[in-house]
């Protein structure tokens, strides 16, 4: 188990890479960002405390990637970037909460899971901005978008028959297919 200290601002690319004893990991309220593969192959990894978390802005590409332990994460309210295949091959992830001021999520952010609903909650004033293949490879069939602005680029959604559900933004900036 590993609690980071109040004045850790940035997980490094790889810092606990292939920690495969590592169970769970508590992240500071200072938390800024957590870079390229942090926690990736850490396959014994099953909790994530964010509760006290309010500043994190950024978690990048794989850094969950192969952390098939993972069953639930709460994302903070504060993240605005989730990178590509950030939670790819989390094999037994079920649950993704994710944060109204999100901005953008990467090619393959949740490939290889066990979601099937996705919420992206939004806010005032945000654009979503959904990348090129960001469902590719996943188990998702619902999706809930409440941003003000939404950006859904070629190919977004996969090419399996995933249902919009409750797209509610007030304007719809770009569609690609």
């Amino acid at each position: 188990n590993v609690s980071l200290t109040e004045n850790v601002q940035t997980i490094g690319d790889y810092a606990f890479s292939g920690c495969v004893n590592l169970k769970s990991i508590t992240i500071p309220t200072t938390l800024v960002s957590i870079e390229d593969s942090a926690f990736v192959d850490c396959e014994s990894l099953i909790s994530l405390d964010f509760s006290k978390c309010n500043s994190l802005k950024t978690i990048d590409a794989r850094v969950f990637r192969y952390c098939s332990g993972l069953e639930s994460i709460k994302i903070p309210k504060s993240v605005k970037k989730i990178g590509e295949s950030a939670f790819e091959q989390c094999e037994s992830l079920e649950k993704l909460e994710l944060g109204n001021k999100l901005e953008s999520v990467g090619k393959h952010f949740i490939a290889y899971t066990k979601i099937t609903d996705l919420i992206f909650p939004g806010g005032a004033g945000v654009t979503l901005d959904i990348k090129p293949y960001a469902l590719y490879y996943s188990n998702v069939r619902r999706v809930k978008v409440k941003s003000d602005y939404v950006i859904v680029n070629s190919y977004s959604m996969g090419v399996h028959n995933i249902k919009l559900e409750e797209v509610v933004p007030y304007v719809i900036e770009r569609i690609q297919f």
